[in-house]
């Protein structure tokens, strides 16, 4: 096993098994909520009894899925709303996350699956700190918006309301959709593939993905003389 140091205060990378035991220590540590983002989804008996446990400690539990194409699938996601788990589907969903009381998160590429958790190799980044979390928050919240789905609501009154930082993110990312409605161009993205529009930053103009913030290409304008 690879064993790796802190990167910064609050920020720590995780590697290959040692996702799954932070996954189980995360939930284990849940009080109010516990907000999953996984593409693909295969419970095993230790996942479906820990997540058991905690919706009995009326701790809710939220998973944002792709619809399942297969059987193992189907049956955790039946599973997982017998128990009492809310359950919302996003068929463009790539990314992986846990989100637990909105004040640690485990962001990975792993996919809450067996082989993701004990045979690949993984990585990811758990995170305490406030600002990372801020932003993670704004971004569920505008997966709510674009989404149509309570991602957050059924805990909010749980929480103190979403802070300013949140809704500046959210509204700063909708403004720029805004913005960007009629003026893609044939400039394609190399990364996600999708089309690159002009923007303004603080440098000046740079070509920037309309993925954003799922893909944060960018690449400097080439100005011909």
């Amino acid at each position: 096993m690879y064993i790796i140091p802190v990167i910064r205060k609050e920020i720590w990378l995780r590697a290959d098994s040692d996702i799954y035991s932070t996954l189980v220590d995360l939930i284990l540590e849940a009080k109010k909520e516990i907000i999953i983002l996984s593409p693909w989804i295969e419970l095993t008996g230790h996942q479906e009894d820990l997540i058991k446990n905690a919706v009995k400690k009326d701790i809710n539990v939220t998973l944002l899925a792709r619809k399942p194409t297969a059987q193992k699938q189907s049956e955790a996601i039946e599973k997982l709303q017998q128990i009492g788990a809310q359950v919302f589907f996003d068929n463009r969903l790539h990314a992986k996350m846990i989100l637990i009381d909105r004040t640690v998160a485990l962001i990975s590429s792993s996919n809450i699956i067996p082989t993701s958790m004990t045979e690949n190799h993984e990585l990811g980044i758990l995170t305490l700190n406030e600002e990372v979390l801020e932003d993670l928050l704004g971004y569920l919240t505008y997966l709510q918006r674009t989404l149509g789905c309570p991602i957050l609501k059924r805990t909010d009154d749980r929480f103190a309301p979403i802070g300013k930082k949140v809704l500046s993110f959210v509204n700063k990312l909708i403004k720029r959709q805004k913005a960007e409605v009629g003026n893609e161009t044939t400039e394609i993205c190399p990364e996600c593939k999708k089309p690159l529009v002009i923007r303004e930053g603080k440098q000046g103009r740079f070509w920037g993905c309309t993925g954003f913030p799922s893909c944060r290409f960018t690449r400097n304008i080439e100005w011909k003389s």
